[in-house]
């Protein structure tokens, strides 16, 4: 079954920023910070996909931070919705 895009808003401090689900080829998840979108691949789902949600929105508010430490947390999140029966698989 395909998936269609999506699309939402979010507000990060007070900044707008698009969201949204489509096919990437390359990797799993982006931020640009110019055009304030973040981009997570359409087949994610799960805790997979709320992992990478919660490290391209860390990327969207603190840009400067090392990348070790973003995927560190975004990884952590994730985990710990999951430990908390917070994810639900599609």
């Amino acid at each position: 079954m395909a998936r269609h895009r999506r699309r939402s808003t979010l507000y990060i401090g007070d900044k707008r920023w698009k969201v949204r689900r489509e096919r990437i080829s390359t990797h799993r998840g982006d931020c640009d910070i110019t055009q304030r979108v973040i981009r997570a691949d359409e087949r994610l789902q799960g805790e997979e996909l709320l992992e990478v949600l919660a490290h391209e929105i860390i990327h969207a508010r603190l840009w400067d931070i090392d990348e070790q430490a973003v995927l560190e947390l975004g990884q952590a999140i994730a985990r710990a919705a999951a430990n908390e029966g917070l994810i639900r698989e599609d």
